[in-house]
């Protein structure tokens, strides 16, 4: 592990990997992060990760970068050129960004909260290669994504360009112009599919039956891990008792959880999560590995 700065905060419970290379002016690490194998990250100012945020196989090049609370950051490049002095990047809480995806930051870029970036792809902040002299295009310039967004694999963000609250981009979709809040946007290029539609406005009912169908599939996995806890819903709350008697409430409305939490309670957590029900705390998202992988892996 090599980690080089003049000023650094790194909290006693961060898992850093010995393969980490880190070199910045200041390192500010919080609590429960988890730095995994195939992170590099050269920041000529301050490089900041907030607790219970996992990151691994990412390449970090540029100025300042924040990265907030509870993301998870995989298989991602960050970078910008050494002649741009507005490599900043400020990444909230509770994101997803996965493998192959590039985030160029020539010029300032900005994500939310809540969102998730599929893989492939590629968010520019600048655009050139034929000859400026001659008339060619040049472009450079932020990007915005804003909160409860979801970009999915292979689109390409350019530069210049803002996205609303509340949207998803389709697949293979091309970015180049704002894209306003709550809108389905899709094509190359991007246009409006339909327009204030999220967040959607769905009942009680809806809710309860969604929630049923995902206890139902949670049991069924829990088959294949070797234990079975007792769970029951009333209106939107799950009460969950593991196998150990420990009791736990998941406020499925307030994202809040009460009670004596257990490995097999954080399992049923990140099967929520899975089932994009989620639920944060200051410790990253853990299942148990069900008993076919754990003969494989030599676990058992």
């Amino acid at each position: 592990m090599s980690i080089v700065s003049e000023n650094q905060d790194i909290a006693k419970s961060a898992k850093i990997d010995p393969d980490v290379d880190i070199r910045a002016s200041w390192i500010i690490i919080g609590e429960n992060v988890i730095i995994g194998k195939g992170f590099r990250a050269i920041v000529s100012g301050t490089l900041e990760i907030g607790y219970a945020s996992v990151t691994k196989n990412t390449q970090i090049y540029c100025k300042n970068i924040k990265i907030g609370s509870n993301n998870y950051i995989d298989g991602v490049l960050i970078e910008g050129s050494l002649n741009s002095m507005k490599k900043n990047v400020s990444i909230g809480n509770e994101n997803l960004i996965l493998q192959n995806t590039r985030i160029n930051c020539n010029d300032e870029v900005k994500i939310g909260n809540d969102v998730g970036i599929g893989q492939y792809v590629d968010i520019w902040t600048h655009g050139s290669f034929m000859d400026v002299i001659a008339g060619y295009p040049y472009s450079i310039g932020p990007v915005s994504i804003g909160n409860h967004v979801w970009i999915t694999a292979h689109s390409t963000i350019m530069p210049n360009t803002k996205i609303g609250d509340n949207v998803i981009i389709g697949n293979n979709t091309v970015v180049n112009k704002d894209v306003p809040a709550g809108c389905f946007f899709a094509g190359m290029p991007g246009k409006v599919i339909k327009e204030n539609v999220f967040p959607p406005k769905i009942s009680q009912e809806q809710q309860e039956k969604t929630l049923d169908k995902i206890i139902v599939d949670y049991l069924e996995t829990c088959i294949s891990k070797g234990f079975l806890p007792r769970i029951h819903r009333t209106g939107l709350n799950i009460q969950y008792s593991s196998p150990r008697g420990n009791d736990v409430v998941f406020y499925t409305k307030e994202r809040k959880i009460d009670g004596n939490v257990d490995i097999f309670s954080e399992d049923f957590r990140d099967y929520l999560r899975f089932r994009c029900v989620k639920f944060f705390t200051d410790i990253p998202f853990k299942p148990i590995t069900p008993l076919d992988f754990q003969k494989l892996q030599g676990l058992e």
